[in-house]
């Protein structure tokens, strides 16, 4: 694997342990309620977030070898 992908994985590792840690203060019924009817939930920011990623990461690797 090369250095650079061993850093990204890295930070995103790191990113995600301080998110998850945020996330996990929050009952369920927080999770999911909106402040406004035109808002999102925590949970729906977190779905959308986790596909974009996952979309960034795919896109930006390709059929690369690591």
């Amino acid at each position: 694997m090369s250095q650079i992908v061993q850093i990204a994985i890295e930070q995103m590792n790191t990113q995600l342990a301080r998110f998850e840690s945020n996330v996990n203060r929050l009952s369920e019924e927080e999770v999911w309620s909106r402040l406004a009817p035109d808002m999102n939930s925590v949970a729906n920011l977190c779905i959308h977030l986790a596909g974009s990623e996952y979309q960034h990461f795919v896109s930006g690797l390709g059929n690369r070898l690591l």
